[in-house]
């Protein structure tokens, strides 16, 4: 631009020396300089219109770079917003990152709780196995002893306490985990407990009417399938006569009070 407005500057010189050296004594233009004249002038029209151009031009570039600049604020300003959301992000991720590191930690507490757990109950199994073992074998002693006595897969024991229907139940559990108040399933088994009891005595069974009334069950759960009852009963004298009893002097049932105490029979399924 600044070379274009000096040969502009330049040709209005010439055209101004040159015409001063181009007029003849009379005044009138030569026709060498008339023609001098007219090509500075289509020149300097030349100029004008480069000139001209080069302003559009220039506008255009001042355009593009004003465009370029806005451009940049934009993807400035879009930048920012993409750094912000990916901070949020990483900072999001730190969260569930230490919330998970929390919840693993609570995972491997919860293990090692139950691993405990575990080796208590094998401990507790190992201690209960040999509980058992030495329950059989003190049954066995007893058995040799003629304390107990056996019937097919079960042995029995005739208890002379006196305590109520409920103590005499727990009294047997006590006695071996597989320890019950007898139950009786069949006549042969009804003889062989009535055999066990001394003259005259009435014992406790486990036999009980006290979650419905006359729908007895034994209370080791096994199924009621045999009975032998005395004539008339069970009639569940005076409303209260829910626990079973045995007479020795004719091998039958009664339904009884289950307090005040009789004496009991214990039996141990092996």
């Amino acid at each position: 631009m600044a070379k274009i407005i000096l040969l502009a500057t330049l040709l209005i010189a010439v055209c101004h020396t040159g015409q001063t050296q181009i007029v003849s004594s009379s005044g009138q233009w030569t026709k060498d300089g008339t023609q001098l004249l007219s090509q500075i002038q289509s020149h300097l029209l030349q100029l004008q219109t480069i000139v001209s151009d080069h302003g559009h031009l220039f506008m255009d570039i001042q355009k593009k770079i004003n465009n370029l600049s806005e451009t940049d604020k934009h993807l400035s300003r879009n930048l920012t917003d993409q750094e912000q959301a990916m901070l949020k992000d990483i900072q999001h991720l730190q969260r569930q990152m230490v919330s998970s590191h929390a919840k693993m930690t609570n995972v491997t507490i919860t293990l090692k709780d139950l691993s405990s757990a575990v080796s208590r109950m094998q401990k507790y199994t190992d201690q209960q196995n040999m509980f058992n073992l030495l329950l059989t074998d003190r049954i066995n002693l007893l058995t040799k002893l003629a304390l107990y006595s056996q019937y097919q897969t079960s042995y029995y024991y005739y208890v002379s306490s006196t305590l109520s229907w409920d103590d005499a139940a727990n009294y047997c559990k006590k006695i071996h985990p597989q320890g019950h108040l007898a139950t009786i399933q069949s006549q042969g088994e009804n003889d062989f407990i009535a055999k066990l009891l001394p003259y005259g005595a009435t014992s406790f069974l486990g036999g009980h009417d006290r979650v419905q009334e006359n729908k007895w069950q034994w209370e080791n759960g096994e199924t009621f399938n045999y009975t032998n009852w005395s004539p008339g009963e069970p009639n569940n004298g005076a409303a209260r006569e829910h626990c079973m009893i045995m007479y020795q002097n004719n091998k039958q049932w009664n339904d009884a009070y289950c307090t005040p105490g009789n004496t009991f029979v214990c039996e141990i399924d092996s």
